[in-house]
């Protein structure tokens, strides 16, 4: 991948790649599946988590995992509300601050993967 250093962007270089991107984007297509048909819109739920390290090592728990709350209890939590994410709302808000997303106050789907 050839990755460009931000002292090496002029302007010109700069200008080049956002009129590439905005043909591509341009001359996009909708999707077609195999037999030639337009593929409808999927609107899937999917779940992205990462590693939250539950702290396990051969003879027990690693040092500092009570304290830093990495416990069996908080990783069954986690679980839990991961299985439950089906039953709650898409948020119209957070923290007072209005969210602007699409879905908001409608029930997330289930996910799918």
């Amino acid at each position: 991948m050839n990755r460009i250093s931000a002292g090496s962007l002029s302007r010109r270089r700069f200008l080049t790649h956002a009129a590439g991107l905005a043909a591509a984007g341009a001359l996009a297509r909708p999707a077609l599946g195999q037999t030639g048909q337009r593929i409808a819109p999927v609107d899937a739920t999917f779940l992205f988590v990462a590693d939250i390290h539950a702290c396990r090592m051969a003879g027990g728990l690693s040092p500092n995992c009570q304290q830093e709350g990495k416990t069996d209890a908080a990783l069954l939590r986690s679980v839990a509300a991961l299985n439950a994410i089906g039953e709650k709302h898409w948020p119209a808000e957070i923290n007072g601050i209005a969210t602007g997303l699409r879905s908001a106050g409608s029930r997330i789907g289930t996910p799918l993967g």
